[in-house]
């Protein structure tokens, strides 16, 4: 009998300890869970989305509430897809398991340390709502946070290589109050660039423990600095990769460096030199190296750039869009070139070009009222990098000899020989100015079938157009004399993060001044200056902005009314590069229109008589269509390249450049905006190699001319189309 119980007892011990083992390895699973929502509590200085962050969780805008999961199912992202398939935002609800979110615990943990909160205590409370979703609870004790009291460094060397105090009252005036990795790395970086520039350039550091005080609450940051010699600069040295041609020399390259042997060494100022060679254009690329020689006696080390010339001679037939000689239309052409990058050793090159253009594409293609203008140009450019020094400072000159013949559909032809000298120099790119140039040219326009020099003296045509008859005259009598010499300056910063789709920065000139003294034909000031900002508000939605004003002061008019200034340098309002919302050269202030029976008799005149005062100013919104997810990838790829603008234009042209009219609109005509055209529209890109191709089409909604236009119009659309954008 007692060997029975015995069996018994065994049996009901064995029985229980089966259960007992079952029910710990239930209580060892992983618990699965679809998470319904996240509350935080106690976190007081870091963010919830920072939390969210470091847990690696992102909760979906919509839940689909009705699921039929079992958790007895082994758990794959296919059986989740198929409970849970998308919802209408197109988000999957979030799906967690217990052991995952428990590890990312400590990257928050760590995170808090991080941020010097050492005794940071994150808790995890799990909640299963009626519905079976989860609700998880973030319970953070952050503790007090940390006080940094002090630096060390490790290298015992240090003393006897780098001055204590070269760095001290950095360390000590920078020392963040609390412990915070991302402001101490900041503080170090500060500190340390400045003795990387006092020679010690191959210097490094890095953190290597934190010793905290849990009683005080206190942190010393423990730093090992590394390669802690001062370097001065023994040798500066060139190797020249070319495939043939002339290379620089050795000495005017030198010239252009930031960098001398005997200076210490400072990485900042040999990439300087650097980016100094990159801006001469002869060369693909331009590397550096430095090499350390330790001596008895000093630490010295070597600089060598490695230059890879470009191509010598090129040529090239290219498709470009440019603006002509004059105004500034969307104008497309052809151009044969061949140019020579190095024709010397001093870095001379040289260029030759031929071009033929068409002009203002956008008026030939929606107006029957004008034909197509052309002008063909040829020229030559030649380049001194080198020209000459004043002290160290490099100045470069180019010449320029320019021929340009332009038809206009009304029989009129200007041919403009020019010559031109100009200086370019640029600014680093820390400045808010990226170059300032300096021109001077001389211009020898001539007008070629004009008809009207005839016209009696009492007609009232004839004061109208005295300074062009003027003008025809002069060339008569002085076939080799330049219609007006001109010396300009042109002050630029271009700031924006790329040239052709920019999304960020600016677009300045601040002023452009060119001046005509009283040497030729012209005699004139003209001032003009342009402000484009471009901004993202979004990944793919850029906000664009313009202003452009300008004004001629022509002493000519007041001296027998015989000078007029060079037809390119006339202002023009209204076409696909400015308001778009009327046609090209369509938009002028009332005091500046010509009667009518005096403007039918000037038809070759009136196309390229401009202004002297322009205001003018564009705001765009710029929407690029995200690449769709689900169709073909060509297509995908097409839609990715489209994009819709949103446009608002404002502006006038005052003051035409007749005797009649100019000078009529004072200051404040000028800057009244009553007086200024309004416009809106919509456009079309679509993104190529050369530049956005554009369709815009704009409605005028206000004309200052016009009293039947003072509300928004539809039936009077202006077409425009282009490559590139507007601005």
């Amino acid at each position: 009998m007692q060997k029975i119980f015995s069996t018994i007892r065994f049996i009901l011990f064995f029985c229980c300890l089966t259960a007992l083992c079952q029910s710990l390895s239930k209580g060892a699973e992983t618990r699965r869970f679809a998470l319904k929502t996240i509350r935080i509590y106690g976190n007081a200085h870091l963010s919830s989305q920072q939390i969210l962050n470091a847990l690696n969780i992102t909760l979906p805008t919509e839940l689909e509430l009705n699921h039929n999961l079992d958790w007895n199912d082994v758990f794959t992202p296919e059986l989740y897809k198929r409970y849970y398939p998308e919802s209408k935002s197109g988000k999957i609800r979030v799906a967690l398991d217990s052991v995952t979110l428990m590890n990312r615990v400590e990257v928050l943990e760590n995170l808090y340390q991080r941020k010097g909160y050492f005794d940071a205590d994150i808790r995890l409370m799990i909640d299963i709502d009626t519905m079976g979703l989860g609700i998880l609870d973030v319970i953070c004790r952050e503790g007090k946070h940390y006080s940094l009291t002090d630096l060390l460094i490790t290298d015992t060397t240090l003393s006897k290589t780098i001055p204590w105090n070269m760095i001290q009252d950095d360390f000590q005036s920078r020392l963040p109050r609390f412990y915070d990795e991302d402001s101490l790395n900041a503080m170090l970086n500060y500190s340390f660039q400045k003795l990387l520039e006092r020679g010690y350039a191959f210097l490094e550091y890095r953190i290597e423990q934190i010793l905290i005080d849990t009683v005080e609450k206190k942190a010393v940051s423990v730093i090992r600095m590394m390669n802690p010699e001062r370097f001065k600069i023994n040798d500066i040295t060139f190797e020249h990769v070319s495939s043939g041609g002339s290379i620089l020399q050795n000495d005017l390259l030198k010239r252009l460096l930031f960098i001398k042997p005997q200076d210490w060494l400072s990485p900042q100022a040999v990439n300087r030199s650097k980016n100094q060679l990159i801006g001469l254009s002869f060369f693909s690329e331009v590397s550096e190296s430095k090499k350390r020689i330790i001596t008895n006696t000093d630490t010295l080390a070597n600089v060598s750039y490695i230059l890879k010339y470009k191509k010598p001679e090129e040529v090239v037939f290219s498709v470009f869009l440019n603006r002509t000689t004059m105004d500034n239309f969307l104008n497309m052409g052809l151009e044969a070139s061949y140019s020579d990058l190095l024709v010397s050793e001093t870095g001379n090159s040289f260029s030759i070009f031929s071009r033929l253009l068409a002009q203002d594409i956008s008026n030939t293609v929606f107006s029957t009222q004008r034909g197509l203008e052309f002008e063909y140009s040829i020229g030559t450019n030649f380049n001194q990098p080198f020209a000459f020094f004043l002290g160290e400072q490099r100045v470069p000159l180019t010449y320029s000899a320019q021929i340009s013949l332009r038809n206009l559909p009304t029989g009129l032809k200007l041919l403009t020989p020019l010559l031109r000298v100009s200086n370019f120099n640029t600014f680093p790119e820390w400045t808010l100015f990226s170059n300032l140039n300096f021109d001077a040219t001389l211009d020898f326009t001539r007008l070629i079938n004009f008809t009207l020099d005839e016209t009696d003296p009492n007609d009232p045509l004839y004061r109208l157009i005295a300074p062009y008859i003027s003008l025809t005259d002069y060339y008569k009598d002085s076939p080799f004399s330049p219609a007006s010499f001109t010396l300009g300056m042109t002050l630029t910063g271009d700031r924006r993060n790329s040239v052709i789709t920019p999304s960020s920065g600016y677009f300045l000139t601040l002023p452009q001044i060119e001046y005509s003294p009283d040497v030729g034909y012209s005699h004139f000031l003209r001032v003009f200056s342009q402000f484009h900002t471009f901004s993202s508000l979004k990944r793919n939605i850029v906000f664009a902005t313009k202003l452009k004003i300008g004004h001629i002061i022509n002493w000519g008019f007041s001296d027998q009314d015989k000078s007029t200034p060079p037809f390119e340098k006339h202002f023009f309002a209204g076409g696909a590069n400015s308001v778009r919302s009327w046609p090209s050269r369509g938009l002028k202030d009332a005091q500046s229109s010509i009667d009518d029976s005096l403007a039918s008799r000037i038809t070759e005149l009136s196309a390229i008589i401009g202004s002297a005062s322009l205001v003018e100013g564009s705001i765009e919104l710029r929407y690029s269509f995200p690449k769709p997810k689900g169709i073909a990838e060509f297509w995908a790829d097409k839609i990715a390249r489209s994009g819709l603008v949103l446009f608002f234009d404002w502006g006038n042209s005052f003051n035409r450049l007749t005797p009649t009219t100019y000078n009529l609109a004072t200051v404040g005509r000028v800057l009244n905006p009553a007086n200024w055209g309004y416009g809106y529209g919509i456009g079309f890109r679509f993104d190529t190699p050369a530049g956005p191709f554009r369709l815009d089409m704009a409605f005028p909604f206000y004309d200052p001319n016009s009293a039947a236009y003072r509300a928004p119009q539809f039936s009077t659309a202006q077409y425009h189309i282009g490559l590139g954008h507007a601005f």
